[in-house]
């Protein structure tokens, strides 16, 4: 460091004009203003530096010579490929701009989708929607996902149109590819798994809704509800007391018993210490990831027939399975009428009804 004041310095000539005193103080290497000051006093510029910084140490330091090879065929041999400089093509077909439709007597860009692609949602599909229905819109746009047309309403107007004036036109429900309505008739008598709403649906529907949907019905199951709420509090605070507490088990154990106590007076699964365990409960998790499953087949419907992902097969040997475990129960239940319990459940009307064994396994298992 160095401190002056009032100087004139010459950086390129290292050369240093006092006007006044000067105070010098230099440590490590000097500037370029130190070494202008020190050249002007004529003193050496070896007594105030660092012994670090010293000429014979930078002559130690590199003193190492690299000798180029001359020869150019004694060079290194190296196997890596050419490199080549990036080529830019033209995408094929014709750009966004001229891509065009007319609503109303106006033109508007079609939807962000080729032919070869389908479109990109995201991890938010509403969301996205909502910000295609902005600029497509604004009441109705459409796209397709692979081959299935999709018709998005994203206004309170367009919902009204497709839900009650339009709804005998737009009433079709899609059913995925691994539901087991696709490959056997024998499972049209459910209510999630049907692509058409026939009179068989519509009457399966009302009776649905009338024994277990209806405000009769559903204050007739309060005590069933609180009962099975007490007995989960109960199970975690006598069984969980320093313990991780695994809330989404917890939550389905108890949804799963609710729902078993209101259709046939039954619990479905049993809460254990650690985890959940019953039959019933291992089929319904494996039927929750394969019908999740992204599937070809939703999107391309000519080759639903393949089941190349193997998932409707899996789907099938899943049914079959849970029908074995309500069949029992229903037997059990026709086997022993004057045992039915008071008052009377959801499986008891079924049976009072005249529905068969098939369609009672197939309405519980929607």
């Amino acid at each position: 460091m160095m401190y002056a004041r009032k100087v004139t310095a010459d950086r390129w000539e290292h050369k240093l004009t006092p006007k006044v005193h000067l105070k010098w103080q230099v440590r490590g290497i000097p500037c370029i203003h130190a070494i202008a000051c020190i050249t002007t006093i004529r003193a050496d510029i070896a007594n105030y530096c660092s012994p670090y910084f010293t000429t014979e140490m930078w002559r130690k330091t590199f003193e190492q010579v690299i000798h180029p090879i001359p020869d150019e065929s004694m060079w290194p041999q190296f196997n890596d490929e050419e490199l080549l400089p990036p080529v830019v093509k033209k995408p094929s077909g014709r750009s966004k701009k001229h891509r065009r439709r007319r609503i109303a007597g106006e033109e508007r860009p079609l939807p962000p989708t080729s032919r070869k692609q389908p479109t990109k949602k995201g991890p938010n599909p509403h969301v996205t929607l909502a910000r295609f229905a902005k600029i497509y819109g604004p009441d109705l746009f459409s796209f397709k996902l692979g081959t299935k047309l999709v018709i998005v309403g994203s206004t309170p107007a367009a919902a009204m149109a497709i839900l009650k004036t339009h709804d005998r036109s737009l009433c079709a429900r899609f059913v995925p590819h691994v539901a087991p309505s696709k490959c056997q008739k024998k499972y049209d008598s459910t209510i999630g798994w049907v692509d058409e709403c026939n009179e068989s649906w519509k009457n399966l529907r009302s009776f649905t809704r009338t024994e277990l949907f209806s405000g009769k019905a559903i204050n007739s199951q309060a005590l069933i509800r609180d009962k099975k709420v007490n007995e989960t509090v109960n199970h975690v605070a006598k069984h969980m007391q320093g313990k991780e507490v695994k809330v989404r088990e917890i939550a389905f154990g108890a949804v799963l018993n609710m729902m078993g106590n209101i259709l046939v007076s039954k619990d479905m699964i049993e809460q254990s210490n650690e985890s959940l365990k019953g039959e019933l409960c291992e089929i319904m998790n494996k039927i929750t990831d394969v019908a999740s499953s992204p599937n070809i087949s939703d999107f391309y419907p000519i080759l639903g027939p393949f089941d190349l992902q193997n998932l409707q097969k899996r789907s099938m040997e899943l049914f079959d399975r849970s029908c074995q475990l309500w069949e029992a129960i229903v037997k059990e239940r026709k086997a022993s009428e004057t045992s039915s319990p008071s008052p009377p459940d959801f499986l008891d009307s079924l049976i009072q009804n005249g529905h068969s064994t098939l369609d009672i396994n197939n309405i519980f298992m929607t």
